[in-house]
């Protein structure tokens, strides 16, 4: 992807959150209570799994947290580390840092770069962040590289239909979603990208897609029937994967 398109990405991210910022600072809008429900979510889909890992003594990072991330909730792991492009926006809005927990190590970067050693880490988290990335598989081989042995990497991003990916390719490429210059169908994800990555799947969920229009369409918001009616409703695809 061209840097001025993922730059725009950014940018409209920044925007979003700083929405969201002076909401709350306002009283207009809750603390961001939903990480707290989503740290609980993704510790029923990892339970399974975890007994490879010390919960009590494991590394974790989180790629992508945005302001918080469900990392600053989780009760377990004995060094929690995030890293985010927007880092230095983040910071620097107290109403935000405010609601991290202090034990975790936020840092600036990028997915495709990661600052950390080879087999560094027991977790990676990188919860719907891969369609905002500038080069998705680069950062999929960075968390193999990064990921232990024995690791494990939990994995959710949006996905579409065939059709619904590829019409909102062209939206995204003519910039009408900026937010997310990426689209992905349920092959993209586990072909293309997971396995061409060298992941095993342990698990993997995606929403009902009839199930998820219809509840676009019960919302009567004008943009979210345009998307049901156009096929480019978004189903949130969850996997837990290992190296091979």
């Amino acid at each position: 992807m061209p840097k001025n398109r993922w730059l725009q990405a950014q940018e409209y991210e920044r925007k979003h959150w700083q929405r969201i910022v002076n909401r709350i600072a306002n009283g207009a809008m809750k603390q961001l209570d939903w990480y707290d429900w989503k740290a609980k979510e993704f510790e029923k889909k990892i339970a399974p799994y975890i007994s490879s890992i010390d919960k009590n003594d494991c590394k974790i990072l989180k790629i992508g947290p945005g302001p918080i991330g469900i990392i600053s909730f989780l009760k377990w792991g004995k060094e929690k580390c995030a890293i985010e492009p927007l880092e230095d926006f983040f910071r620097n809005n107290a109403t935000l840092v405010a609601l991290r927990d202090p034990k975790v190590k936020y840092v600036k970067g990028c997915g495709e770069s990661l600052p950390f050693e080879d087999k560094e880490f027991s977790l990676i988290i990188i919860d719907n962040v891969l369609d905002h990335t500038r080069e998705p598989k680069k950062v999929l081989r960075e968390i193999y590289r990064i990921l232990k042995k024995d690791g494990l990497m939990f994995f959710t991003v949006n996905i579409r239909t065939k059709w619904g990916a590829f019409l909102h390719s062209i939206l995204a490429k003519l910039n009408i979603d900026k937010g997310h210059p990426h689209s992905y169908s349920y092959g993209n994800i586990r072909h293309v990208l997971l396995e061409d990555s060298k992941f095993i799947i342990l698990s993997e969920e995606y929403e009902n897609y009839h199930k998820t229009k219809r509840a676009y369409l019960e919302k009567k918001e004008i943009k979210n029937i345009i998307k049901a009616y156009v096929e480019v409703v978004e189903i949130l695809y969850i996997a837990v994967c290992c190296k091979k």
